[in-house]
């Protein structure tokens, strides 16, 4: 007989052990409250005198088993939420059950309500009761399977492979409970019907800033509002800021650089931003003096401004031979190539009748900002990045004048990063955001998604820093696998081995070798709404993840917009 015949036989097993506590009970019952008749042992004479009326039914027998039925359904509750089960949506647990192998519900404690509210009152001043201990990450598998929770001083780094269900698993969910401004950036139609009934929702005095150049969601051409760049730019600092922001956007993450052109024409076109920032122009100017390879205009503003630097700096290009110059020039024009675009220009200039937003009283409110770009390299790329940028800039200034943390928190879900916002300063940003209140969550798709944006020490500085790490499954990339198996951990298995002496004397013995908690095979195999969570604070564990539309917070706003009632919200945002 194998293995599986063997296990084969235990539902039968189980059956006539049920089969026989109920007789015995009816017995008690018998004797607790006596009929006049007995009832006799045979179990199926028993059965039959009861059933032709031979026998009476003893009252105590029903109380009986209605409590063993009611201790049965507990148990099977019980082992149903912290147990392993063969079967439901995504396969609860897994049958070697690997989160038991991982932190103990008791160091999960530590990322779980109680521990997180308790951080938050003491972070932010304006933190209540109201307000939930920090962002959703998923439900525990172990103990009372309670939420885990990124606190309100970490940042979190996401990897799920597409389709793994990150918008409905975790963005949507902390556009709900983000407690102030809320800023995503996003390349498809998908949440952001939701994400603005969700806003309407929580926060009804809030605005919803909807930046869509491409008309992705929102189709109509006249902006919904503007923000000109240029507001960035205070000095030379700020000026190369936004010029290299237009650098990244320009080109692909593998594109070669040019040592000599591309530094200097990333001057040229952040000095000539600088001129028509301090002369309060636009970025039409701006394009119009690179793309006319025009030195001097930009000087002379710098030079009456007293900004000797680049008035300098403008004055020896213009010197250069004539191929030099044109070379610098060349550069300056394709970095700057977004801003041939007049659909993506009208969001940068003020007009009567559409609102301009100004990042500085937005970190403050309770206004939510969606971008929107479908462009890997260039384009809307190019002006989402500085709007990203800007608010991150205020943000900080406010948490400094707040006694270096914001009050109340900014959460930013940087959802598809790398294909709709190139940040070159995120590895910076990582290291201290956290502490002051501006919580970022980026998702990539991949770890080598990642590395093309940022190179493999600025990676590296994002995973490190970041106080939690989400692995949401469906990546195949087995170098990286087997790192994050590395960290997850081993543990010592026990294997039993028998053998047989010459003499037919049977021995047993127990040796113990370590084994990968979960190998590579596992994590690119996990499960479907589930995530390998890793937090700063010595917490790794195999989360839950609870869709939108399972949730019972959520669920009523997202079936609103099924019901047309929260189509009013939709066509509001601005």
């Amino acid at each position: 007989m194998n293995r599986n015949s063997r296990s084969n036989g235990w539902p039968a097993v189980y059956a006539i052990g049920l089969a026989a506590v109920f007789f015995v009970l009816i017995h008690l019952g018998s004797w607790l409250t006596p009929t006049g008749t007995a009832l006799s042992w045979n179990p199926v004479s028993m059965v039959i005198e009861l059933v032709f009326g031979e026998a009476t039914w003893p009252p105590a027998a029903t109380w009986l088993l209605a409590a063993a039925v009611a201790l049965l359904v507990g148990v099977a509750i019980w082992l149903w939420k912290t147990g392993p089960a063969q079967g439901g949506r995504g396969g609860r647990g897994s049958k070697n059950q690997p989160e038991k192998l991982m932190s103990s519900a008791k160091e999960i404690r530590r990322v779980q309500g109680k521990q997180r509210t308790a951080e938050s009152m003491q972070l932010h001043q304006n933190f209540h009761k109201g307000m939930t201990p920090g962002l959703h990450i998923g439900r525990s598998l172990l103990g009372t399977r309670d939420w885990i929770y990124q606190g309100f001083r970490q940042c979190a780094v996401h990897i799920w492979g597409p389709g793994r269900g990150k918008t409905f698993g975790e963005v949507l969910r902390h556009a709900f409970h983000a407690p102030g401004a809320y800023l995503v950036t996003m390349n498809k139609v998908d949440g952001i019907n939701e994400i603005i009934a969700i806003r309407a929702e929580t926060c009804p005095g809030g605005r919803v800033w909807l930046y869509d150049p491409q008309q992705i969601f929102r189709k109509e051409d006249r902006p919904a509002f503007t923000f000109n760049p240029l507001t960035m730019v205070k000095d030379t600092e700020t000026a190369l800021d936004l010029a290299s922001l237009f650098e990244s956007a320009d080109a692909a993450d593998d594109a070669k650089k040019d040592a000599q052109f591309d530094p200097q024409g990333r001057d040229y076109l952040a000095w000539c931003m600088l001129a028509a920032a301090l002369s309060e122009g636009s970025l039409h100017e701006v394009y119009a003096w690179v793309s006319q390879a025009e030195f001097l205009k930009p000087k002379e503003i710098l030079q009456a401004k007293g900004l000797t630097g680049p008035t300098a700096a403008l004055f020896g290009m213009s010197e250069q031979p004539t191929r030099t110059r044109g070379s610098v020039a060349a550069s300056a024009q394709r970095m700057a190539s977004p801003m041939v675009h007049d659909r993506l220009m009208r969001w940068t200039v003020p007009v009567p009748g559409i609102p301009v937003f100004d990042p500085t009283p937005y970190v403050t409110s309770k206004d939510t900002l969606i971008l929107l770009s479908q462009e890997k390299a260039g384009s809307a790329t190019a002006f989402v990045s500085p709007l990203v940028e800007a608010v991150f800039n205020c943000a900080e200034r406010e948490a400094q004048l707040s006694g270096k943390r914001l009050k109340v928190p900014l959460v930013a879900d940087l959802d598809e990063c790398g294909n709709v916002v190139k940040l070159k300063k995120l590895p910076l940003w990582y290291t201290y955001f956290g502490s002051m209140g501006i919580i970022i969550s980026a998702y990539f798709q991949s770890k080598s998604q990642a590395v093309e944006m940022f190179g493999e020490n600025g990676w590296k500085k994002i995973w490190d820093a970041a106080g939690v790490r989400v692995y949401g499954g469906g990546i195949s990339d087995d170098v990286w696998l087997r790192s994050l198996s590395a960290l997850i951990g081993k543990h010592d298995q026990q294997i039993t081995s028998k053998s047989t002496a010459a003499g037919g004397a049977i021995s047993f013995s127990t040796t113990t070798r370590e084994q990968d908690i979960m190998t590579v095979a596992q994590l690119a195999q996990l499960p479907e709404w589930r995530a390998v969570v890793q937090t700063s604070n010595a917490v790794t564990t195999i989360v839950e993840i609870v869709p939108a539309f399972e949730d019972p917070l959520l669920k009523p706003i997202l079936d609103s917009i099924t019901t047309g009632q929260a189509a009013t919200r939709t066509k509001g945002a601005s």
